[in-house]
């Protein structure tokens, strides 16, 4: 019977008997590397960078940048976080031409961070800059008397640019800074005109809430286009 058995098996074609164990073989070799391909498989949290694969060293300039970034500091908050040191006046005529008389003023606000931290202001403080203004304009004309705050008026002025753009750089801890507001503060007199007018200007600068001030007086006076009176005084 065996005889039987291994002569019929050796009457196979040899083609079918090769698919035959080609499968079987295919077959095995599947099963035998699928488990293996599953352990080799990285899993999906590995593919990720986490706080373990991040250098010590960058996670310690990361937390030191954090810690020396500027307090931002909100322009309501001034006199919490900076002091006013002083607010100087310096005067001088102007001279640009014969058709102008008045001064060029000149107002340094002296603030100093009263902190131990760097300080960023998101926006400017702002800045009293009070005007009354006593005048009059033509031989009998009845004087008139007014009263605005200018950095109110026109915040955007060529007057308060230097107040502006001074508050945009970080303020080291106990840094003092000088923030110079310029006027040009003058009454036209065209030539040929004979105008006759007077002006009396009265500052009153300062931060709100603070005590220290500037305060100054300018008087001018023009008769038939001839300068009489162009004063100024710091108090």
């Amino acid at each position: 019977m065996d005889g039987c058995l291994q002569s019929l098996k050796s009457c196979l074609p040899l083609k079918d008997r090769r698919r035959g164990d080609s499968s079987n073989n295919e077959g095995e070799q599947y099963e035998m590397s699928r488990p293996s391909q599953q352990r080799n498989k990285p899993k999906r949290s590995q593919r990720g960078a986490t706080s373990s694969n991040i250098p010590e060293s960058s996670q310690a300039q990361t937390q030191a940048s954090l810690e020396n970034a500027p307090r931002e500091v909100n322009k309501a908050d001034f006199n919490r976080y900076m002091t006013v040191e002083r607010i100087k006046g310096q005067v001088r005529e102007d001279k640009s031409g014969s058709h102008l008389v008045g001064h060029n003023f000149l107002a340094t606000v002296h603030v100093r961070n009263n902190t131990s931290e760097s300080l960023k202001f998101s926006s400017p403080p702002p800045i009293e800059w009070k005007e009354k203004i006593r005048k009059t304009d033509g031989a009998n004309a009845q004087p008139t008397t007014e009263e605005h705050d200018q950095y109110v008026k026109d915040p955007t002025s060529n007057t308060f640019y230097g107040w502006r753009t001074g508050w945009e750089d970080t303020i080291a801890p106990n840094e003092q800074k000088a923030l110079m507001i310029q006027d040009n503060a003058n009454l036209a007199n065209p030539e040929g005109k004979s105008r006759t007018c007077s002006r009396k200007l009265d500052f009153d600068i300062g931060l709100p809430g603070n005590e220290k001030r500037l305060k100054a007086t300018q008087e001018i006076e023009i008769v038939n286009g001839q300068k009489i009176r162009n004063e100024f005084q710091i108090h």
